[in-house]
């Protein structure tokens, strides 16, 4: 467990250097196209989205930082969330209702006790076999 948690803490660290390293020259790319509107114009001078992204200010190197922090969060982050979000909820919602069930299971067998054990020694006694007897 010890493992999980040093890996799960490692990955968010590289992902947090990661993304404020992406975030950082993405507000310094947006900051640079504020001084020429054409290039935060972009979508809407209906030029293609990847001359944008692949700005000279950007760069090759930048896009595949960016493609890769987007693959790791893909890869890590979403499931995570899936996970915390999604399926710890239903698990708690199982148990309790499964507690509940337990409980009410309890309650009828104490209720209903005092009744069926009677009737089930009386269905006992007719269904057993008589042992044989020598002639």
């Amino acid at each position: 467990m010890a493992k999980f948690f040093k890996w799960t803490f490692w990955t968010f660290v590289i992902l947090l250097v990661l993304s404020m390293a992406v975030g950082t020259l993405a507000i310094g790319t947006a900051f640079d196209g504020w001084q020429d509107s054409g290039h935060w114009h972009v979508v809407v001078d209906g030029q293609p989205v990847d001359d944008w992204v692949m700005d000279e200010r950007l760069g090759l190197g930048g896009g595949l930082v960016a493609a890769l922090v987007t693959g790791l969060t893909l890869v890590i982050v979403v499931p995570l969330v899936l996970i915390v979000g999604v399926g710890v909820p239903l698990l708690v919602l199982a148990v309790g209702l499964g507690a509940v069930l337990v409980a009410l299971l309890g309650v009828s067998l104490v209720v209903t006790g005092p009744i069926l054990i009677p009737v089930l020694l009386v269905v006992w006694l007719a269904r057993r076999s008589r042992p044989t007897v020598a002639a």
